[in-house]
């Protein structure tokens, strides 16, 4: 068998370290981070709760436009607000809220594919106790 690197189609490398911050082409990162057309930028929402129709503004005015956002909601996964989902629907945008380090696994998977595709992402450390209240349990990590 012969395995081959997958061209990256210029997105950058993303990896979650072990206290659950995002690592971006060898960078950690503060908080929360938006990747979007090449480049790695901090993005606004502390936590899934905050992710609204400003913090989305510029995926939804993206140039190309995105055609896949996957969103990672921190340790666990969250639902977005109707209002957020409804926006990305309405432009087109197929979207996916989970777990960060699926979010994370999930943008380096599809590094060789030819659409555009962003990641919008919180921290995903784990929580120091139980599941939140509100929240849908988490997908295999």
């Amino acid at each position: 068998m012969y395995l081959h690197e997958v061209a990256s189609q210029g997105r950058p490398s993303v990896l979650l370290t072990s206290g659950g911050r995002l690592q971006v082409d060898g960078r950690v990162l503060p908080g929360a981070a938006l990747l979007l057309g090449g480049s790695a930028d901090d993005w606004r929402p502390g936590s899934a709760s905050e992710i609204d129709l400003n913090c989305l503004e510029p995926v939804l005015q993206a140039d190309p436009t995105v055609d896949l956002l996957l969103i990672g909601t921190g340790p666990i996964r969250r639902r977005l607000s109707d209002a957020a989902a409804l926006a990305l629907e309405h432009a087109g945008i197929a979207h996916e809220a989970m777990s960060t380090a699926s979010a994370v696994r999930a943008f380096n998977a599809l590094g060789g594919d030819a659409r555009e595709i962003a990641l919008a992402a919180l921290p995903g450390s784990p929580p120091t106790s139980g599941v939140p209240s509100g929240a849908v349990p988490s997908d295999v990590q």
